[in-house]
C-alpha cells in the first residue's frame, strides 16, 4: 500500500507565509480583545455613575437635620398614611409641619413653606429614622394596653351586656 500524500495548505506554505498568517491572526485577536476590554470598561463606568451616591446639597442636609430633630422631639406628632406612603410630622410648640413623600420634603412654618428634593440615600435615612420612632411609640402603646388587662373575654361580654 502506498501512502498518499495529504497536502494541507498551511503546512505546505513556507515559514514566512505561515508567520504572516499567524501574525495577522494574532493582530485580529488582539483587536477583538481590546474591543471586549473597552466594552466592559464602558459598562463599569456607567455602573459607577448610576450607583454612586450623588453629592448632597446644603439644603438637603439642612432639611434632613430639621426633620431628624423633629422626629426625636417628644412633643412631635408622627403620622403615616399607608395608601399614599406619606409621612407627617407636626410640632405645635415649634410651629412646624413637615410632609415627607417619595422624593420631596415639605417644611411649613408660620411664615413660609419650603420644598426640598432629597436624593435616595438621605431620603432612606430619614424614612428609616421615622419608621424606627413610630415603631417604638407603637410598641410602648401596645405594652401599656396589655399591662392593664383585668377582665377575661367573658367578663367583657358580661360588662357589655349589662
Amino acid at each position: 500500500m502506498e501512502k498518499k500524500d495529504v497536502h494541507h495548505p498551511i503546512v505546505d506554505l513556507d515559514y514566512s507565509v505561515k508567520s504572516i498568517i499567524f501574525v495577522g491572526l494574532n493582530q485580529t485577536m488582539k483587536k477583538l480583545y481590546l474591543k471586549i476590554k473597552r466594552y466592559f470598561k464602558k459598562i463599569y463606568i456607567q455602573g459607577l455613575r448610576y450607583y454612586r451616591p450623588k453629592m448632597e446639597s446644603r439644603y438637603e442636609i439642612i432639611a434632613l437635620k430639621i426633620c431628624m430633630n423633629l422626629i426625636d422631639d417628644e412633643s412631635s406628632e408622627l403620622l403615616m398614611t399607608p395608601i399614599t406612603n406619606k409621612r407627617y410630622i407636626k410640632n405645635e410648640s415649634k410651629n412646624l409641619f413637615v410632609t415627607i413623600d417619595s422624593v420631596n420634603v415639605n417644611i411649613v412654618n408660620d411664615h413660609c413653606a419650603y420644598t426640598v428634593f432629597m436624593n435616595e440615600f438621605l431620603h432612606g435615612k430619614l424614612v428609616d429614622r421615622f419608621n424606627e420612632k413610630i415603631e417604638l411609640k407603637r410598641s410602648m402603646m401596645e405594652k401599656k394596653i396589655t399591662q392593664n388587662i383585668k377582665y377575661s373575654l367573658r367578663g367583657i361580654l358580661h360588662f357589655l351586656e349589662s
